[in-house]
């Protein structure tokens, strides 16, 4: 079994974009602190899956790294059972 764990989006100012989210969907800020590598994570959700609103270093576009742009789909992050035929 597999299921979606959470989709991380890359934006200017992860705190306001978070609220938001929290505001359209009736979502909660469940988590925010230090993000990788540095910057900041605001991670919103109802439920188990989450939205983790991310950015880099708190400019405009960054420098190319992952999730150094800013309005761009970061990753998805999926859970899944490992099955062994052995």
């Amino acid at each position: 079994m597999s299921k979606l764990e959470h989709v991380n989006i890359a934006v200017t100012n992860p705190t306001r974009t978070a609220n938001i989210l929290c505001d359209l969907f009736d979502w909660q800020i469940h988590w925010s602190g230090s993000g990788k590598p540095g910057g900041q994570t605001v991670r919103v959700s109802s439920g188990d899956e989450y939205v983790a609103v991310y950015t880099h270093d708190g400019q405009p576009d960054g420098d190319g790294s992952t999730g150094s742009y800013k309005g761009g789909f970061n990753h998805v992050g999926i859970e899944f059972e490992v099955v062994s035929y052995y």
